[in-house]
C-alpha cells in the first residue's frame, strides 16, 4: 500500500490518500481563461480499489517477474512491488465526486469505469482573483475532494492558474528528462518497474533555469497513469518544476504489456493540441528525444500551430547518430531557425535557456 504524501510548495508532488476499500489520486492541471473572461478549471483524477481478482493479480505478476528475470528479496522485487502495485487496483465507478476549492464546494461529476472523474469548473475572474490572494508566485492552488464512499476523508489536488500570455514548455519525460530506454523492451520494462528512475544528465538544471523566466509546464508522455506517483515523486526529488501531467489510460495485461511499446502519435496528438488550443496567445517550446516519435509529432504540431511553437528541441540518443534524413522528413516546412537536435545536453541547456530570456523580455513588452 502506497502510503499517504501531501507536499504543497509550488504543487503537491503526490496528491493520495489511503482509504480501507478505496483510494483516491488527483492529477495537476493548469486552467485557462475564456474568451468571457471566466476561468476553466480542469479537475481529474482517478478512484480505486485496493485490490484487484486475486487471479488477475497472479497472472499479470507472474508474467512481469518471469519477462524482467529479478532476484527474489532482492532491490529489485522491493521497488516492483511498489511500482506495480497502482496497476492492480481496479478503479471505482459511480462515485460521486465533490471539490473544495477555497471556501466553495463544486459537484464534479462521477467517476467513470476505469475510476477516472474528469470535470471543468467555471469560476469567474473575482473567484479566481481571491484564490491567488494566497497562492505562491507560480499561481498553484489546492483543493480538496471527496468521494460519495469517503466519509470525511479529503484528498489534495493542485491547480496552476496559467495566463493567456507567456511562455510554455511542452516536455516528453521518458528519455528526455528520465533515462527509460524505450526502443528496447527490455530495457524499458526494468528501468519502469525494477530499478530506481535516473534523471538524464543535465536535464533537471536545464528546466530549473527555465523557470527563473516564468515558465509553465506540461508534462506529455506514453506512460500510464498508474505511473503518476513515482513519476510526480521523482520530478520533486530532482527538483524538477511542477506541470500539468498528461499521461495515457492503460490497463495492464500480458497482451497490452507490449502496448506500452505502441505507435505515441495519434496518443500525442490528442494531448498536446488541447494545450495549445486552450492557451491560444502562449508560446510554446517543445522538448522531446529521438528514441520514438518525438520529432514526427512535433514536427506536425510546428506546421499546424505556427504561430505558437517558437522552438522544438530534440535530444539525439547515441543510437541515432545519423538521421538527417529523418530530421528534413520530419520537420519539413518547419524553419530551420525553429527546430534543434542536440547531442550534447550542454550546447543545449545554453541554448534553451538563452532563448528562454529572449522570449521572457518580448512577453513582458
Amino acid at each position: 500500500m502506497l502510503p499517504l504524501v501531501v507536499l504543497i510548495v509550488d504543487a503537491p508532488a503526490v496528491n493520495a490518500i489511503d482509504m480501507p476499500n478505496e483510494r483516491i489520486v488527483c492529477f495537476p492541471t493548469s486552467a485557462h481563461q475564456a474568451a468571457d473572461g471566466h476561468w476553466i478549471v480542469p479537475i481529474h483524477g482517478i478512484v480505486s480499489k485496493q485490490k484487484a481478482p486475486l487471479f488477475r493479480r497472479f497472472v499479470v505478476q507472474t508474467f512481469l517477474e518471469k519477462t524482467l528475470q529479478f532476484g527474489k528479496n532482492s532491490i529489485e522485487q522491493t521497488i516492483f512491488n511498489r511500482r506495480v502495485s497502482p496497476f492492480l487496483l481496479d478503479g471505482r465507478s459511480d462515485r460521486q465526486i465533490d471539490v473544495q476549492l477555497g471556501s466553495q464546494t463544486y459537484a464534479a461529476g462521477v467517476s467513470e469505469e476505469n475510476g477516472h472523474f474528469r470535470a471543468n469548473l467555471r469560476l469567474t475572474a473575482k473567484d479566481v482573483s481571491n484564490l491567488l490572494k494566497d497562492a505562491s508566485p507560480s499561481k498553484w492552488v489546492s483543493y480538496k475532494v471527496v468521494s460519495s464512499a469517503s466519509n470525511s476523508e479529503q484528498t489534495v489536488g493542485g491547480i496552476q492558474f496559467v495566463e493567456q500570455h507567456g511562455i510554455s514548455i511542452i516536455s516528453d519525460i521518458d528519455d528526455t528528462i528520465k533515462d527509460t530506454n524505450a526502443v528496447d523492451r527490455k530495457e524499458m520494462l526494468a528501468n519502469t518497474f525494477t530499478r530506481e528512475f535516473r534523471a538524464v544528465r543535465g536535464m533537471p538544471t536545464t528546466l530549473r533555469r527555465c523557470a527563473d523566466y516564468s515558465v509553465a509546464f506540461h508534462y506529455v508522455s506514453g506512460s500510464p497513469w498508474q505511473l503518476f506517483e513515482p513519476l510526480s515523486n521523482f520530478l520533486d526529488d530532482q527538483r524538477i518544476p511542477q506541470g500539468s501531467f498528461h499521461l495515457r489510460k492503460f490497463k495492464l495485461s500480458k497482451a497490452a504489456a507490449d502496448d506500452l511499446l505502441a505507435s505515441q502519435i495519434e496518443l500525442k496528438m490528442k494531448m498536446i493540441v488541447p494545450i495549445l488550443t486552450a492557451y491560444p496567445r502562449r508560446r510554446f517550446v517543445l522538448v522531446g528525444d529521438s528514441g520514438q516519435q518525438d520529432p514526427e509529432i512535433y514536427g506536425q504540431i510546428a506546421r499546424s500551430h505556427a504561430d505558437q511553437v517558437a522552438a522544438i528541441y530534440i535530444r539525439n540518443l547515441e543510437n541515432d547518430k545519423e538521421q538527417g534524413d529523418r530530421w528534413n522528413a520530419a520537420f519539413s516546412d518547419v524553419p530551420k531557425a525553429r527546430w534543434r537536435v542536440f547531442e550534447n545536453l550542454g550546447d543545449m541547456q545554453d541554448n534553451l535557456v538563452t532563448l528562454m530570456a529572449r522570449m521572457s523580455k518580448v512577453t513582458e513588452n
